[in-house]
């Protein structure tokens, strides 16, 4: 579809393409592309475990994927069911990686 030939081909993906080869920024865009898509078409658990996935490859996602697919999904049929059915399972994750990952001897939780 166009969407996933504009973020695939857009100046930001494309360009730095060049330099993060190795890193999986694309992938993220692929799925959010994926994720909105799902939007578009009712499946909002399907697009919720999809921003889950992109999360998880890279948590910069919570700024640039997330926001977006969750603003779309209520701009659908403006009901909280379905913000909680695409945001949850990618906001779940990025809190338990905070309190569980990394995060307890960032904030001086680890004894």
């Amino acid at each position: 579809s166009w969407i996933l030939a504009a973020l695939i081909l857009s100046p930001v993906g494309f360009v730095q393409l060049g330099y993060d080869a190795a890193r999986l920024d694309h992938v993220n865009f692929v799925l959010a592309a994926a994720a909105m898509a799902a939007v578009a078409r009712g499946w909002l658990l399907p697009a919720g475990v999809l921003l889950l996935a992109t999360v998880l490859i890279h948590e910069a996602a919570l700024f640039y994927a997330v926001p977006v697919v969750a603003a779309q999904a209520w701009m659908r049929r403006s009901r909280s069911l379905d913000l909680i059915l695409t945001a949850l399972p990618a906001l779940a994750a990025a809190g338990s990686l905070l309190l569980w990952g990394c995060g307890p001897c960032r904030l001086g939780l680890e004894p």
